[in-house]
C-alpha cells in the first residue's frame, strides 16, 4: 500500500516510467493475496501511466481489469473513476465528442467525490473548448474553478485558470487572457516551490508549461518583447538554473542511504563490465537496466527528504543580460512553436525577434545529411585521400544549408565579436562555429559558445575566471581511442601545477578526492550518451562508468572542464528545454565553462586541438575564444570540419 501511494504521487509528479514499474509490482502483489479493491485501484492508476506515456492498447487493458475488479465488489466510486480515466484517454486521443460521452456516463453512475466532480468538469470544458463550443465551455470552467478554489484544490484551479486565459485569448480579449495566465503562473510557482529535489521540479513542470507559452505568445503578438522573451526564460532550464552550483545538505535521515548507492554503483561497474565484454548479452541489459532503476529510486528518496525550496522571484532580469553583453555579445536564443524555429536577438542595445526561420523538420534533415558526410572521416584523414577535397566541399555544402535557415536571416542583428547561442531541441545538436557562410566558418568571424539558456550563461558568466593555475589531468584508454597517455602527458606541459590520473589510477575515488581543489579539469577518456537514460550518460574510468549522476553530487570550483570524449555534449532535451546528459551533471557540480562534443572524437586530431587551446587558456583567454584559437589552426591548415568542430564551448 506504501509503494501504492509513492506510485501515485511519482504520476502526480509526471514520472509515469517509474510509477508504471512500482505498479506493475504491486498490481500482481494484490492479485496473489486476492485483495480486489487493492488491485482495482492499482491497475486504474497504472493504466493512468500507460495513457500518459503513450501506450494506449496497455491503458485500456488495465483499465477493462480494473473496471471488472470495481463491479465484482459493488464499487460504484470505482467504477466512476474508471470511466472518468477512459474520458482522460479519448480526450488525449482527440476523441472530444466520445470523451464527452463518457464523462456523462460517469455523472449517470453517481457516487461522485468532490474531486471527481471537479476533473470531470474540467475534461469536458476543455474537451468543449477544443471543439469550438466556447460559450459552453466557459460556462463548465467557471464552475470547475468555483469548486477546485472551495475546496483548495490548487492543481485543478490552475488546469482551470489555464484554460479559462486560452477562451479569453481567442476570444481577442487580451486583458483577460494576461490576467488569468499570471495567475496560472502564480499557482504554478507556488506549488514548485513546495517540492525537493531538481528532478522532482523538473517532472512537475513539464506539463505546466502551457501558461508561460501562452503568455509569451500574447505578448508577441502586442510586440512587448521584452515581457515575451522574458516568459519564455521562466519557463526555460528553470530545474537546472536552481540546481547549478547548489551547496545543500543530506539530511540525518538521507545519510542512510549512503551504503546503498555505494553497493549499487558497485553492482552496476560489475555488469557496465561484464556488458563491455559481451555486449549483444540481453540478460545484462536488463539487469543493468533494473540496477539503474534502483539508483535512481534512491536518489528520488534522498532528494525527498530534502528540503524545499520555497517559491523563487525574479528568476531572470533582461536588464542584467544586456549589461553583461555589452557591446561586444549578441545572445541568440531559438524557440520552437507548431513545429517552426523562430529566434530572440539580445544586445546590450536592444532585443530583436525574428519569426518562422524554418521547420524544425528542415534542421533534422539537414543534420541527417551532416552526419552521413561525417561517416567518411570516422578512420582519419589519411584514409581520405585523394576524396578528401570533395568531402569537405559536401561538408561545407551542409553546414551552409544549416547556416542559411539559423543564422542567415539573423546577420543585420549581430553585433559584437562574440556569440552565445541558446538552442532548442534538436538545434542542440548543431555544431554552430563551423557553420558556413559560402566564405568562411562562423568561428573565423566570431567567438562562439552556447548556453542552455540565457539565464544558464548570467549564471556562469558570474562566476570568476583567471588562467587556471592547478590542472586535474585524467586520462582512461581502452581500444577505442589509444592515445589517450599521450593526450595527457602533452598537455601536461602547459600546466606546472598539475595532477596526472592514468591507467589504473584513474578510479572515480581518486578523481572525487582531487577534482573540488583543482581550477581545470581534463577528462580523456571513452563516453556514451544515453539516449534511453541520459542521466545515465557516462565517462569510462579505471574502476567502471561513472555517470552523469554520480558527476552532479560532486562539489567543483573548476573555471573549466574539458570532457576530450566522444559524444560528452550530446544531451536529451525535457520539456521547458532541460538538458539531460553529462553536460548537466557538471554544470550542477558548479562548472563554469566546459568544453564538450557533439560526436565521436578523432583521437589524433584531439590531442593537437587540446594542446592549442590550453595555451591560449594560459594566456588569459577565455575558454571559448581559446577554442576558437585552436580551431582556427586546423582551418587554416584546411583541416575537415569532422576533425576540428565537434567541440562546442559552454559558458564563458
Amino acid at each position: 500500500v506504501a509503494e501504492l501511494e509513492i506510485a501515485d504521487i511519482y504520476s502526480t509528479l509526471n514520472l509515469h516510467l517509474e510509477a508504471a514499474e512500482i505498479l506493475s509490482r504491486v498490481a500482481e502483489s494484490f492479485r496473489r493475496m486476492k485483495l480486489r479493491s487493492e488491485e482495482a485501484r492499482t491497475r486504474l492508476s497504472l493504466g493512468r501511466s500507460a495513457a500518459a506515456l503513450g501506450r494506449a492498447p496497455a491503458a485500456k487493458r488495465e483499465f477493462g481489469r480494473s473496471e471488472r475488479l470495481y463491479h465484482a465488489e459493488g464499487n460504484l466510486n470505482g467504477q466512476t473513476a474508471v470511466k472518468l480515466a477512459v474520458a482522460e484517454l479519448m480526450f488525449q486521443r482527440q476523441e472530444y465528442s466520445d470523451a464527452i460521452d463518457t464523462i456523462n456516463s460517469a455523472r449517470k453512475l453517481g457516487h461522485l467525490r468532490k474531486n471527481q466532480v471537479i476533473f470531470a468538469d474540467l475534461l469536458e470544458g476543455e474537451s468543449l473548448r477544443r471543439t469550438g463550443q466556447f460559450a459552453a465551455s466557459e460556462k463548465m470552467l467557471e464552475r470547475a474553478l468555483a469548486e477546485a478554489e472551495l475546496s483548495e484544490q490548487r492543481g485543478y484551479a490552475r488546469s482551470a485558470i489555464g484554460s479559462l486565459a486560452n477562451l479569453a485569448d481567442a476570444a481577442g480579449d487580451e486583458k483577460l487572457a494576461e490576467k488569468r495566465y499570471k495567475a496560472a503562473i502564480k499557482i504554478t510557482e507556488g506549488m514548485r516551490g513546495t517540492l525537493p529535489g531538481s528532478e522532482f521540479s523538473m517532472a512537475f513542470l513539464a506539463d505546466k508549461l502551457d501558461a508561460y507559452r501562452g503568455l509569451a505568445t500574447l505578448y508577441l503578438k502586442q510586440k512587448k518583447l521584452d515581457k515575451a522573451f522574458l516568459m519564455i526564460e521562466n519557463s526555460r532550464s528553470r530545474s537546472l538554473v536552481d540546481s547549478m552550483g547548489s551547496q545543500g545538505s543530506i539530511s540525518e535521515a538521507a545519510e542512510g542511504f549512503a551504503d546503498r548507492i555505494g553497493d549499487l554503483r558497485a553492482e552496476l561497474n560489475s555488469l557496465y563490465r561484464q556488458m563491455d565484454e559481451s555486449p549483444t548479452g540481453s540478460g545484462l541489459r536488463k539487469e543493468i537496466w533494473r540496477r539503474e532503476r534502483k539508483l535512481a529510486e534512491v536518489t528520488r528518496q534522498i532528494d525527498s527528504l530534502g528540503t524545499a525550496s520555497g517559491p523563487k522571484k525574479a528568476v531572470f532580469e533582461l536588464g542584467v543580460l544586456r549589461r553583461k553583453l555589452g557591446r561586444r555579445r549578441t545572445l541568440v536564443e531559438y524557440v520552437e512553436r507548431d513545429g517552426h524555429i523562430s529566434a530572440f536577438i539580445v544586445t546590450g542595445k536592444g532585443l530583436h525577434y525574428s519569426a518562422d526561420l524554418c521547420q524544425v523538420d528542415d534542421i533534422s534533415s539537414g543534420l541527417e545529411d551532416l552526419q552521413f558526410q561525417f561517416g567518411a572521416c570516422r578512420f582519419g584523414s589519411d584514409r581520405l585521400g585523394r576524396f578528401a577535397g570533395e568531402l569537405k566541399r559536401r561538408t561545407d555544402d551542409c553546414l551552409g544549408r544549416l547556416y542559411d535557415k539559423l543564422v542567415r536571416p539573423l546577420e543585420r542583428s549581430l553585433s559584437g565579436s562574440e556569440i552565445i547561442f541558446v538552442p532548442c531541441g534538436r538545434l542542440n545538436h548543431v555544431p554552430f562555429p563551423a557553420l558556413f557562410d559560402g566564405t568562411s566558418y562562423l568561428t573565423e568571424r566570431f567567438t562562439v559558445s552556447q548556453a542552455p539558456g540565457a539565464a544558464v550563461w548570467v549564471r556562469l558568466l558570474e562566476k570568476s575566471y583567471g588562467p587556471p593555475k592547478s590542472a586535474l589531468l585524467v586520462g582512461f584508454a581502452d581500444e577505442r581511442i589509444p592515445f589517450v597517455d599521450t593526450e595527457i602527458d602533452i598537455l601536461a606541459r602547459h600546466f606546472p601545477s598539475r595532477m596526472l590520473l592514468k591507467g589504473k589510477g584513474a578510479s572515480f575515488a581518486a578523481f572525487a578526492n582531487a577534482a573540488p581543489g583543482s581550477d581545470l579539469i581534463h577528462m580523456a577518456c571513452h563516453g556514451q550518451f544515453r539516449d534511453d537514460n541520459p542521466m545515465f550518460s557516462s565517462l569510462h574510468l579505471a574502476d567502471g562508468w561513472i555517470t552523469a549522476r554520480d558527476i552532479s553530487s560532486q562539489r567543483l570550483a573548476a573555471s573549466v572542464v574539458t570532457l576530450s570524449a566522444c559524444e560528452s555534449g550530446l544531451s536529451t532535451m525535457y520539456a521547458g528545454d532541460e538538458t539531460l546528459g553529462l553536460a548537466r551533471g557538471f554544470l550542477i557540480a558548479g562548472a563554469a565553462s566546459l568544453i564538450v562534443s557533439l560526436w565521436t572524437v578523432n583521437d589524433a586530431a584531439a590531442v593537437p586541438l587540446m594542446a592549442d587551446l590550453y595555451a591560449e587558456l594560459q594566456r588569459g583567454a577565455t575558454p571559448a575564444a581559446s577554442l576558437q584559437k585552436a580551431q582556427a589552426n586546423f582551418i587554416g591548415r584546411g583541416e575537415h570540419p569532422y576533425f576540428w568542430a565537434p567541440f562546442v564551448a559552454v559558458g564563458k
